[in-house]
């Protein structure tokens, strides 16, 4: 498999640690548009704003221009922040290969118009064929980058295709669990998931005890099953 990497911040930093010595992987890009970042990935295997110390496999492949390489991936991974991705995806379009996948890291809710990222793939995708798919758990980059034994949700459409996913995170740190036709929903419950979080960290903020945490928590899944 060939795969690319869109986005080299911080969780798409993370994502190459971990997938960079999959036996299954054949080839290995990540793209990112700012050519200062990508220069020094290449020529350091570092993070020049993340994870001091935490270096790359130099197997893998970073360019600022993803026209030459796009017709050849067969996996296309998004670490980009969802804001972003509805005007990125018609600049994909042109260069992609028929029967894609396209799995999303982000998790968010388009707010011009309130539809999740599936939809908006769909939209710009509809005459293409191509798999999409979501990876979503309680993690984040710092813990990917550590090895900490963590867990993960793919949802994607058919058993194949989540197989196939699946296997990218073999030997690895990462467990995940395949559910089918579940997208939307595992979108939407990531997006307020993030909203709950950031809740969460504004009252832990306010030195608030492990109790109160408990009580807001409690009140907010209340509210939230009203």
């Amino acid at each position: 498999m060939k795969i690319c990497v869109f986005g080299t911040w911080a969780f798409g930093f993370a994502l190459l640690k971990l997938l960079w010595n999959n036996k299954k992987v054949d080839s290995l890009y990540a793209y990112e548009k700012d050519k200062t970042v990508v220069e020094y990935l290449a020529k350091h295997n570092k993070h020049p704003y993340f994870f001091e110390g935490v270096e790359l496999s130099d197997r893998i492949i970073f360019v600022d221009d993803f026209r030459d390489i796009l017709s050849a991936i067969d996996i296309i991974i998004l670490a980009i922040p969802s804001q972003f991705i509805p005007a990125f995806l018609p600049e994909l379009k042109p260069f992609m290969k028929d029967w894609v996948i396209i799995l999303n890291l982000s998790k968010g809710i388009n707010n011009q118009t309130l539809t999740t990222t599936s939809e908006d793939v769909e939209k710009v995708f509809k005459d293409k064929d191509h798999h999409y798919a979501i990876l979503s758990g309680g993690m984040i980059a710092r813990e990917v980058v550590d090895g900490k034994t963590l867990w993960a949700q793919i949802g994607v459409d058919t058993q194949e295709v989540g197989e196939t996913l699946k296997s990218l995170f073999d030997d690895t740190t990462l467990d995940t669990e395949i559910s089918i036709n579940n997208i939307k929903n595992i979108e939407l419950y990531s997006a307020l998931k993030n909203v709950i979080a950031l809740m969460m960290g504004y009252y832990e903020g306010q030195w608030n005890s492990p109790s109160t945490l408990g009580y807001y928590m409690c009140r907010i899944y209340k509210e939230i099953h009203l």
